[in-house]
């Protein structure tokens, strides 16, 4: 199901790692060529050689985060894509999905308007997609837009929260050993 995805997501990293490789190549022969210098137009213009490291590598963090989010923001579609075929009615699923579902639907409701992060969604469409659910209709239609009302920065307690908004607990691996970690104190 999440082929695809993992390895588009190997691709965009190695191409990140061979694009920080080659900046790093390129600042190697601005900085350390003797003269006659070929470079020495361009490397008038170039910023000092930690400034020029430091932008590199802040650049590729930032489109390694852009990935990862990416990659996190699709992993969920798909799930939620994937869930009528898995759960025959909308009343079969789990209930942190319908909970979530419902709340997020109503935060949608709240923020409506024509600018903003909901401005692609009409009404009627979120308020028929619960209503097709509730019904019982089929195939039903999950609003993955409610599960994203809490955009927040991906670190792992957030992504942990979100993949728990679907039902699937114990993504936090940290949790789960804070919490045995707590436990045994107590024990003591």
């Amino acid at each position: 199901m999440f082929g695809a995805l993992t390895t588009r997501l190997r691709s965009e990293i190695e191409a990140i790692r061979k694009i920080v490789a080659l900046y790093d190549q390129i600042g190697a022969l601005l900085y350390n060529i003797a003269t006659p210098d070929p470079l020495a137009a361009v490397r008038g213009s170039v910023p000092n050689r930690l400034d020029f490291q430091i932008y590199n590598h802040c650049a590729a963090l930032t489109r390694l985060y852009a990935v990862y989010a990416a990659f996190v923001d699709e992993v969920i579609q798909e799930y939620l894509r994937a869930l009528p075929e898995l759960y025959g009615s909308y009343g079969e699923l789990p209930i942190a999905i319908l909970k979530q579902h419902r709340l997020g639907l109503s935060q949608i409701l709240l923020k409506l308007g024509e600018t903003g992060p909901y401005s692609h969604l009409e009404e009627t469409e979120i308020v028929t997609t619960l209503s097709r659910g509730l019904t019982g209709e089929r195939p039903y239609k999950l609003l993955h837009d409610a599960f994203f009302v809490d955009r927040q920065n991906y670190r792992l307690e957030t992504v942990a929260r979100m993949f728990g908004y679907l039902g699937i607990e114990g993504a936090n691996p940290k949790a789960r050993i804070n919490h045995a970690a707590r436990r045994s104190r107590t024990w003591s």
